[in-house]
């Protein structure tokens, strides 16, 4: 009789080491796969934090290549850009728009400020890139 008990005890520890073996995997397994929504939201922000950093330095240098005197503002225009993830295009809608601001008209200098900002929205967020840089008449 005492030789039964022993053995129903050990059956029974084995099914409870059985029982969190398999909790502790799921649980792990769950973890394991929130991790790639996250990764994901992190990449499409990247991508589009690079094109929307891009398309800045564009206008930037399109503005800063014209003669000191034609530098002007420019109001906003799209620039839609497609990507290729996993297979899927995804197209994401940029507005840039130049912004000059005149710093400085005293002789023998005139400095202008110029700005190039892309905006964008992403979900429920509207996000921005601003880049800056500074145009001298000799």
């Amino acid at each position: 009789m005492t030789r039964v008990g022993k053995v129903g005890v050990q059956g029974v520890s084995l099914l409870l080491e059985v029982v969190f073996g398999m909790g502790i995997f799921s649980a792990c397994l769950l973890l394991i796969f929130g991790v790639f929504p996250t990764s994901h939201r992190a990449l499409t922000q990247a991508k589009n934090l690079a094109l929307a950093n891009s398309i800045a330095r564009d206008l930037l240098e399109q503005e800063l290549a014209e003669d000191f005197d034609s530098i002007e503002d420019a109001p906003a225009a799209p620039y839609p850009r497609q990507t290729l993830v996993n297979g899927v295009t995804a197209t994401t809608q940029f507005s840039g728009s130049i912004e000059v601001t005149v710093l400085d008209t005293a002789p023998p200098y005139d400095r202008k400020q110029v700005v190039a900002t892309v905006s964008w929205v992403e979900g429920p967020i509207l996000r921005k890139v601003e880049l800056e840089s500074h145009a001298v008449r000799f």
